[in-house]
């Protein structure tokens, strides 16, 4: 992108020219005070600061530079100072102050009554443009209220402002007799209306593609009986009235309306209605084929009909012709021909009427069944209790009046929020966070799912909605068959609680309803894809007809029955354009913009001897959906000012005059461009001379080809290539979306005046001044945002010294293995094992919590190790059962309990191992009770082979069980008793899962479990032992009597000492009676040659001849099993430093402590985060008193013991 320098006149360009003559360029300031300082001296207007703009180095004095480097910079606080400015920027007058005190008195004073004066004028010019507007003001809003102009209109009449409007004048009575007459010849009588057809047959011949097909659709509002005379027809009025002309005598109790609404346009008009007392099918079929005939003699072709659920409804259409009450697992037939041209006219049944009859249905019959899951209305219940105990709702709209909706069951919005997705999501959440009461909710779930996509496709209306609500069209129809298949299915499938399918019940239309409209559809909409991008179903809605009934009723002031004449009087203002708007409580609210057509657009003869012309036939103004008059000033006689206002309107129009703003030069320059670009022979000769500039430039060498220049040249040339092909894919891309457009195109719509409007010009101001700002809030958030860079950038190298200073894992491993050749691989599972003690540390400093640390420190507790040999492990107890109560799934806690203890034997080269068991009513799992069991699979291993001389031991690491010393004592002396030489016991990690003596127990209690399954009660751990025996299991089982393990728990020793890092030990050896070797990770090759390797750090130990050492002797100070320990502090050794710390709780085995932080010798403090960890009884070193403080901060121990402590 070319570089030119931002100053008023100066025409210089980073170029080769501009670098060989010594000129440099250089961005504006961050600073924002400096930035301000540099905007002022260029003396632009307007101007706008970006990261692009520069000034060259011509507007700078040479002592403003830095040129002791490679780089030519500014020096600091330079500002542009150099300029050759026109004379009206010149700024030459002296600035100096007089010297004189008075004649600057003098002069301050004349200034502050020239701005006291100017203020004075500002405000007389605002209070008369203020007064100037109210004139005109008052009346616009009053007419915007009336929804009588639409927004171009009253943004048009906004302009002006000074005239008035006598309201009383002899003028303005003429125009009200003016209207009277005009209103007076509008004719709204009973049956189908002449004048609304004769317009729709016009308004064809104009357009045929928007007024060609239209959706008829009917439906029925109730009145009230009353009879009065009706001084425009002479007649008496609120009788039965068919449009004949015959006289009834019946008293008419609702009002059969017809409408059109337009498939392609945006339009509906009412084209009939009739005073009717309970009307028959055979009677409605006969005004619907009347209706049919008279839109086909005006050229207008019904596609569909639409309609509610009533029964005669259901009856006429199969009259009509279609088979609605056939077998419904077959397609039915949801048409009928035309009475004159035998096309397929298609029949639907309105979707919000079919979602209310579904919400019915669900609390009526619920619950109902579907793939035998039931579907309830009592979880839509529990969720609103739920949300009304806990004050929250979970992003839905349920409250009490959507559960108990007696009273508003016409309410279609109700409905839609009770079976939305929203409350399917809520359902679901509430399920998955454990709520029991919504436990087997998925089917109800599924339920509302469907029928809300099913509503969500039968009732699309805007043209750029994604997901279910888009219409319908060639890129989504096969999806949408496929869901319309799948749905029309599952309803079919729903059955009652006594097994009556539902589509067979009386509320049949709630299924069945659903059924002929998805029918319907998979017939109609592929036609109407033919002519047309795509389909919007809410133009098949009776929602168009439900408004006009809100209107008619809210001119009454809410008055749910209107009188026959009332309606008739009501209907005739409708038609004018003069009618009410529908009310925001009704039942249905307006979801589109979809135009009511009136009597204003007829041009037909009136039935009056003189035609009168409407007034508002000139006024260009779009009249939104149900855009009515409200009546409640008592009529349009009594309201002269609606009509005066459109006289008003039309004068104004005829002397609007617009004289738009000078344009700027952006717009100027996209003007010449778009006329030049219009215009193929000037496109090419603009096309032509760029050539051949370019060959010009390229000859003289300004533009060079990419071969001919440098490698960073390169890399940059083919960046600004790849980024103008993303962008121009990017256009490409927005250019072919399939986002359907907002509606066809209207050909005869009015095309917007040119030119910009005072409040779009003034819009675009404020548009920038916004830029403006953002701009330097972005430039600062930059400017912090480099420096919180830099700072961070010099703590992380800070951080990499001082890790760098720290001894890495494989330093550690060279130290650790220098003495002792090792292979490549043991090499690296310890540099592994040291890399994962690193890693873990670090994740304990950074541990959020207390919780987070006691779990690292007790998943730590686990080593490395892996090997073969005799693998014991302790089952978990198995709970004696009784046959009779494996139906009712009781393990009582009073039954006895057997504890197994399962492992597996190899001995020698033999192939196979050997599986064991060993079965005791005793729960001791101490070391005593271990070598119990192990007595008789040992007895079991010398009789079978009595050339065993080593055993090895593999099992876990439990502190309880196996690794302590109790277990080391009785495994270096019970061996010894037996004869065998010598033997190993391996400790897994923590984390190994499980092995093969986990298997032993499941089948184990497995085959117990079969046993009991058929009838076979165990009521202790000896019926378990025979029981099991009788089965001839492969696995060797071994009896434990539980007196035995008591009397070797008494012979036990108490004072057995304690064996140094005990959780660390992984293997342990023992050679002698009483001797132990220990090892952190075990060591195979200890069984290939004599036991007595020193690999892995070896440590001896002795139960017979231990010698106490300095450790020992503090150790026997400390009494654990006294309660005062609690609370006093202590040192302990970890990672072989010293901490001291508080002791918070014990245990059997360790100590838990709340550890200080070392900051130097003898120099601790508290951490932010407190540092609670689990110790083992050896790591703590001896009880001392609290230490004493240094600093605010820092503490240090009495220096004795420190010193101690320290050798």
């Amino acid at each position: 992108m070319p570089v030119f320098c931002a100053a008023y006149g100066c025409n210089n360009r980073r170029s080769i020219d501009t670098r060989s003559h010594g000129i440099t360029f250089h961005k504006f300031p961050s600073d924002t005070g400096l930035r301000r300082q540099w905007e002022v001296a260029i003396r632009r207007e307007g101007f706008v600061v970006t990261e692009s703009s520069k000034l060259c180095s011509e507007h700078f004095k040479p002592d403003d530079f830095d040129r002791t480097g490679q780089i030519v910079r500014l020096g600091d606080g330079a500002s542009p100072s150099v300029f050759n400015f026109p004379c009206h920027l010149q700024r030459d007058h002296s600035y100096a102050l007089p010297n004189s005190p008075t004649r600057l008195k003098a002069r301050l004073s004349e200034a502050l009554a020239r701005v006291e004066s100017l203020e004075r004028e500002k405000q007389n010019a605002k209070t008369r443009e203020r007064r100037a507007k109210k004139t005109v003001k008052s009346l616009l809003e009053d007419l915007k209220e009336k929804n009588l102009i639409n927004e171009e209109l009253n943004e048009r009449l906004g302009f002006h402002s000074d005239l008035q409007v006598d309201l009383f004048s002899k003028r303005g009575h003429e125009y009200t007799k003016d209207q009277r007459e005009w209103m007076q010849s509008v004719d709204a009588r009973p049956g189908l209306n002449t004048m609304m057809l004769d317009m729709l047959k016009r308004k064809r011949e104009e357009d045929p593609a928007k007024y060609g097909s239209v959706a008829l659709m009917l439906d029925a509002m109730a009145i009230k009986k009353h009879v009065q005379y009706n001084s425009h027809t002479q007649k008496m009025s609120g009788y039965v009235d068919m449009g004949n002309g015959m006289d009834e005598t019946d008293l008419a109790t609702e009002v059969l309306v017809f409408m059109v609404v337009g498939i392609q346009g945006d339009w509906k008009a009412p084209i009939a209605y009739y005073l009717t007392k309970s009307l028959s099918p055979d009677t409605q079929k006969v005004l619907v084929v009347h209706a049919l005939e008279e839109l086909h003699a005006r050229g207008i072709k019904v596609v569909c009909m639409t309609m509610d659920g009533h029964a005669s409804n259901v009856n006429m259409c199969n009259q009509l012709g279609c088979q609605l009450k056939g077998n419904p697992h077959e397609p039915l037939k949801t048409f009928f021909e035309h009475p004159v041209t035998a096309d397929r006219v298609f029949v639907l049944m309105d979707a919000c009427h079919m979602l209310k009859l579904a919400r019915n249905m669900l609390q009526a019959y619920s619950p109902i069944t579907s793939a035998t899951r039931e579907i309830s209305w009592s979880y839509i219940v529990e969720l609103n209790n739920v949300q009304t105990k806990d004050g929250l709702h979970a992003a839905n709209k349920i409250t009490n009046k959507h559960v108990q909706f007696d009273g508003q069951k016409m309410k279609v919005s109700l409905a839609a929020q009770t079976l939305s997705h929203s409350v399917v999501v809520a359902l679901r959440t509430l399920r998955d966070l454990g709520y029991s009461q919504f436990k087997n909710c998925e089917a109800t779930a599924e339920f509302i799912e469907m029928i809300d996509r099913l509503f969500d496709i039968l009732n699309s209306r805007n043209p750029r909605a994604k997901g279910y609500k888009a219409p319908l069209g060639a890129l989504n129809w096969t999806e949408r068959v496929e869901l319309l298949l799948r749905g029309r299915e599952y309803l079919l499938s729903l059955v009652m609680k006594d097994g009556t399918p539902l589509h067979q019940s009386k509320r049949y239309l709630s299924v069945i309803g659903f059924v002929i409209n998805m029918d319907t559809l998979l017939m109609m909409i592929p036609d109407l894809l033919q002519v047309q991008r795509y389909v919007c179903t809410y133009r098949f809605s009776q929602d168009h007809l439900e408004l006009l009934f809100n209107s008619v009723r809210a001119s009454g002031g809410w008055n749910n029955n209107p009188t026959a004449g009332q309606f008739q009087g009501i209907f005739r203002r409708l038609m004018v354009r003069c009618g009410v708007s529908p009310s925001g409580s009704g039942n249905v609210a307006a979801q589109d913009k979809t135009v009511s057509l009136s009597a204003a657009d007829m041009h037909s003869v009136l039935m009056a001897e003189e035609e009168l012309l409407s007034p508002f036939a000139n006024i260009p103004a779009v009249i939104c959906d149900h855009s009515y008059l409200p009546t409640r000033f008592g009529g349009l006689v009594d309201n002269a000012l609606v009509y005066i206002s459109g006289f008003a309107v039309r004068k104004i129009l005829k002397k609007l005059s617009y004289i738009p703003m000078a344009k700027t030069a952006a717009e100027r320059q996209r003007q010449y461009r778009a006329r030049r670009d219009a215009d193929p022979e000037r496109r090419e000769n603009y096309l032509r001379s760029e050539r051949e500039r370019w060959k010009r430039d390229t000859e003289a060498g300004k533009n060079k080809k990419i071969s001919n220049l440098g490698d960073r040249a390169k890399r940059h040339k083919r960046k600004m290539w790849r980024d103008a092909k993303k962008r121009q894919k990017n256009r490409e891309a927005l250019r072919n979306s399939d986002t359907p457009p907002q509606s066809p195109d209207n050909q005869n719509a009015e095309k917007p005046r040119s030119g910009s409007s005072r409040q779009h010009l003034e819009g675009k101001k404020q548009s920038r001044r916004a830029r403006y700002k953002l701009h330097k809030e972005i430039a600062q958030l930059q400017h912090a945002l480099t420096k919180e860079r830099k700072l961070k950038e010099k703590y992380k190298k800070r951080l990499q010294r001082s890790v760098k200073q720290n001894e890495s894992p494989r330093s550690k491993v060279c130290e650790l293995v220098k003495n002792c050749p090792v292979n490549s691989r043991i090499r690296k599972t310890l540099l592994l094992h040291e890399a994962l003690i690193s890693d873990i540390k670090r994740k304990y400093q950074n541990a959020r919590n207390e919780r987070d640390k006691q779990i690292l420190a007790k998943v730590t507790v686990g080593k490395i190790v892996k090997s073969i040999g005799c693998r014991d492990d302790f089952s978990e107890n198995f709970t004696c059962k009784y046959s009779s109560e494996i139906q009712a799934v009781h393990f009582g806690s009073s039954h006895q309990q057997a504890t197994l203890h399962t492992g597996t034997l190899c001995v020698g080269g033999s192939q196979e191992p050997t599986c064991f068991s060993t079965i005791s009513p005793s729960k001791h799992k101490s070391p005593a009770a271990i070598w119990e069991h192990l007595n008789p699979v040992l007895d079991y291993v010398q009789a079978t082979h009595p050339e065993v001389s080593v055993i090895l031991f593999f099992s876990d690491g439990p502190c309880t069980q196996y690794k302590q010393k109790g277990n080391f004592f009785l495994f270096s002396t019970e061996l010894e008793k037996r004869g065998i030489k010598a033997g190993t016991w391996n400790f897994f990690e923590a984390s190994h899962g499980k092995g093969a003596p986990d298997g032993v127990g499941a089948a184990l209690k497995r085959t117990a479990d079969m046993l009991i399954s058929h009838g076979r009660d165990i009521q202790d751990a000896h019926e378990l032992f025979e029981a099991l025996l009788e089965t001839n299991t492969s696995i060797k089982l071994f009896f434990v009597n539980g007196d035995t393990v008591e009397q070797a728990l008494e012979r036990m020793p108490s004072n057995l000492p304690a064996v140094p890092a005990t959780m660390r030990i992984h293997q342990v050896v023992t050679l002698a009676p009483g001797e132990i070797l220990s090892r952190d990770v075990s060591c195979m090759c200890s069984t290939q040659k004599q036991l007595q390797c020193e690999c892995w750090n070896t440590n001896h130990f002795s139960f017979v001849k231990k010698v106490p050492d300095a450790v020992s002797q503090r150790q026997t100070r400390i009494h654990w099993e006294d309660p005062e320990v609690l609370g006093q502090w202590c040192v302990l050794t970890y990672d072989k430093d010293l901490f001291p710390g508080i002791i918070l709780a014990m245990d059997e085995t360790h100590v838990q402590v709340k550890c200080m932080h070392r900051v130097g010798p003898n120099r601790f403090f508290w951490p932010a985060r407190e540092d609670v960890l689990w110790y083992v009884f050896d790591d703590v070193l001896e009880l001392i008193p609290p230490p004493k403080p240094v600093t605010t901060r820092h503490m240090e121990i009495q220096k004795d013991i420190w010193a101690r402590l320290s050798e």
